[in-house]
């Protein structure tokens, strides 16, 4: 993991143990607060923080197929 991907995930993790306020969160991490909500949601149900730019499935059919 980088360190970018460290420090997103300590602040998420304080952001659920109420030490921390979203507005400050997204500050820190320089995202808007609706994106830290959803990176809050999505540690609390899947337990880690994924990126939506790394593992993208792609679900086109393929040509042979068709």
């Amino acid at each position: 993991m980088t360190k970018k991907e460290l420090t997103r995930i300590y602040i998420i993790k304080s952001l659920i143990e109420d030490k921390m306020e979203s507005r400050d969160a997204a500050e820190v991490l320089s995202l808007s607060e609706r994106q830290i909500k959803r990176l809050k949601a999505g540690v609390k149900k899947e337990g880690e923080v994924l990126s939506t730019k790394i593992g993208t499935i792609n679900l086109s059919i393929p040509s042979l197929v068709r």
